[in-house]
């Protein structure tokens, strides 16, 4: 299994509300969301990418059951256009590892309703346990948030969890 479908499985056994995709480039999980939950968004810093997307969703869900921003992580706390999620999820997005996680965190966690899940799967180049599965947790135990990791939708090379925070 692939790491979207991974993501669009875990996504799915959790809700079929409103999702809210980061990072989701030009494709990203529309395809195997569409239909499958009652609202979609995506936000991604690529004007290029969201473009695309938009392009995508218009021909395939003329339903306007969606919304694709271009935007940062950072600024989704400001962002008025996006419909506060049950689930958020991100395929491969770095910013819960690397640099300043707990604001990432912090973002997702305003944006999410009330007992809400984030969804990371990631997959890396090498062994996933060799950096980014122990600077991941650490990130999420310090940021408050408790996580189950889901082996059957990982393998070697990915890491797929899901995680709320804690009030």
């Amino acid at each position: 299994m692939d790491r979207h479908t991974a993501a669009a499985l875990l996504v799915t056994g959790l809700t079929g509300g409103a999702v809210l995709e980061l990072g989701s480039g030009p494709r990203g999980l529309a395809p195997l969301l569409a239909g499958r939950v009652r609202r979609y968004e995506a936000l991604d810093r690529s004007p290029r990418a969201t473009a695309a997307l938009t392009a995508w969703l218009t021909e395939h869900r003329p339903d306007d059951a969606w919304h694709v921003a271009t935007g940062d992580l950072a600024d989704l706390p400001e962002r008025g256009d996006l419909t506060p999620a049950d689930v958020v999820v991100a395929v491969n997005l770095n910013a819960f590892w690397t640099g300043v996680p707990a604001d990432a965190f912090a973002a997702v966690g305003g944006h999410l309703r009330p007992g809400g899940t984030l969804v990371l799967v990631l997959e890396t180049p090498d062994p996933v346990d060799a950096r980014v599965r122990p600077a991941l947790l650490a990130a999420l135990d310090t940021a408050g948030w408790r996580w189950d990791e889901h082996t059957d939708a990982g393998g070697p090379q990915r890491l797929a969890l899901t995680a709320v925070p804690v009030a």
